[in-house]
């Protein structure tokens, strides 16, 4: 017989399956940086504005794949670091557009996230919604411990009543 925790996990993945399915999550992109400031994150769009502030000669009038690019070209992204995912203690924004980017929360952040989702539940289902949840869940295993799992399970069912509350009103329609 299962534990109580694997019950647990098995329901808040099902439901997450579902809520995803519905309503399915962004796929924003990577992370990106300057590696002289060491500070904020960007999209890749303004990364390449950001550091043709910085380099002085503007951007390139071309993103050139690096095997087509000229060494004036390689300079200018020499200065440019990321690309990949990454952990992070909050969600990840571009400084400077806000768009959302990719992330993978650390235990902290994760402990972040459900007290977020506990002061300010889901009013509205939406796909940045479906993509926080999935991160939010991405490091959430049986080993966890109990109160991430049962605050991960508490987010993830506020959208689950949401989504059933739609499913309702579409009925009832």
């Amino acid at each position: 017989m299962a534990d109580r925790a694997s019950l647990v996990l098995l329901r808040m993945e099902e439901r997450l399956a579902a809520i995803c399915a519905a309503v399915p999550p962004i796929n924003p992109g990577l992370q990106y940086w300057l590696d002289s400031d060491a500070g904020p994150s960007y999209c890749r769009k303004c990364v390449i504005a950001a550091r043709g502030r910085e380099f002085e000669l503007g951007p390139p009038l071309e993103d050139a794949p690096f095997y087509r690019r000229t060494d004036l070209e390689d300079a200018f992204h020499d200065g440019i670091d990321g690309g990949f995912d990454t952990t992070s203690d909050s969600t990840s924004a571009c400084e400077t557009c806000g768009t959302t980017l990719s992330y993978i929360l650390t235990d902290y952040g994760v402990e972040q996230e459900i007290n977020y989702y506990r002061e300010a539940p889901i009013c509205a289902l939406r796909d940045e919604d479906s993509y926080a949840l999935d991160r939010l869940a991405l490091n959430i295993w049986e080993g966890s411990p109990r109160h991430m799992i049962l605050g991960a399970l508490v987010a993830v069912n506020q959208a689950w009543r949401l989504l059933q509350q739609r499913h309702i009103d579409e009925v009832d329609q």
